[in-house]
């Protein structure tokens, strides 16, 4: 009953920003499961390793960028999710093929993507996505996020094409969840993601390998859903409308080479736009302005928002409570 307490106060003050005392609560909690339960591995350990890496996670967005004290938090997030990947793991509850193990490994694929180490992040993201297809089916909305991370690491590493096909695996994942569940805003605003991604993936390889017009058409093609997705849900004067529209009009922008007689990717072909007349430009300038996106890590309301996972709670544990708020980007 007291832990329960001291979890409870400590989730109070990550809702409060108050990040030092929630770390310092969060540590009692480990501390008395430890106790408890005499070894690493057990889902509430699993937990409350999850929730500290979770609270220093936090504390390093709040940082300045690429500072001593921000990549130490980083490294310390890593260490705890690392260990709750582990707990979880080699827990008789859970097992390798838990999806709470997939949750801690998605948050250690982000840290490593953060960090610049692509190839690890997909080897972790990877890992994640086989316990995920085990545990949800090929078909779901958790698995369309792995592959849409799976491309975003394999564009910073030049591997257009892997990348091209990840992202499309992403998309037509999202656009028959979307089918299923039209009203759904998270879900439509993930498919504008994943879009935006595929078109930022096309200017990036049009940027290292110079004008192709079939990568500049996939890339005006997704901007432009991309942009009416956003605007339908943000409204038109949102920060990603405007995002999004300075992209498409970028691409539309760059010089090319008379096009072939092929058109673009045909999973892209349900949203079409006139080609215009080539403007003198250079798209390198706005190339570096767009950031890919993992998937739903700017969601923190979703209720499959890996995020938000700090009410990560093993289902067969006594003080069960709701998991569902499990679910962003992890070894």
């Amino acid at each position: 009953q007291n832990v329960q307490g001291i979890n409870a106060m400590a989730m109070e003050h990550v809702v409060a920003g108050e990040y030092d005392m929630a770390l310092h609560a969060f540590a009692q909690v480990l501390k008395v499961y430890k106790a408890q339960y005499g070894t690493e591995a057990h889902p509430l350990i699993a937990s409350a390793y999850h929730n500290l890496g979770t609270v220093h996670s936090k504390r390093a967005s709040l940082l300045m960028e690429h500072t001593v004290h921000q990549r130490h938090c980083q490294e310390q997030a890593l260490l705890c999710f690392q260990a709750a990947a582990r707990s979880a793991r080699d827990s008789t509850e859970l097992g390798p093929d838990h999806p709470n193990v997939a949750v801690s490994l998605v948050r250690i694929g982000f840290l490593l993507l953060q960090s610049r180490q692509y190839s690890n992040a997909i080897t972790t993201f990877q890992e994640a996505l086989r316990i995920r297809i085990s545990h949800f089916g090929q078909q779901h909305g958790l698995v369309a996020n792995l592959y849409n991370n799976l491309g975003v690491c394999q564009m910073h590493l030049g591997e257009f094409q892997n990348g091209r096909k990840s992202l499309q695996l992403a998309l037509d994942i999202q656009r028959n969840n979307n089918n299923a569940s039209f009203e759904n805003t998270t879900a439509q605003l993930e498919l504008a993601d994943t879009l935006c991604n595929i078109g930022g993936l096309c200017l990036e390889w049009i940027r290292r390998q110079g004008p192709h017009p079939v990568h500049a058409q996939d890339a005006e093609v997704a901007f432009l859903e991309a942009m009416e997705i956003r605007t339908k849900v943000l409204g038109s004067n949102d920060p990603l409308v405007l995002q999004v529209r300075s992209l498409h009009d970028m691409v539309r922008s760059i010089p090319l080479p008379t096009p072939s007689p092929r058109t673009a990717s045909p999973a892209l072909l349900s949203v079409s736009s006139p080609t215009p007349a080539p403007k003198e430009a250079t798209p390198e300038s706005l190339v570096y302005s767009w950031t890919p996106r993992t998937a739903s890590y700017h969601n923190d309301q979703s209720n499959e928002d890996e995020d938000s996972a700090l009410k990560m709670t093993p289902p067969n544990a006594a003080t069960t409570t709701n998991n569902a708020a499990l679910s962003l980007p992890q070894l």
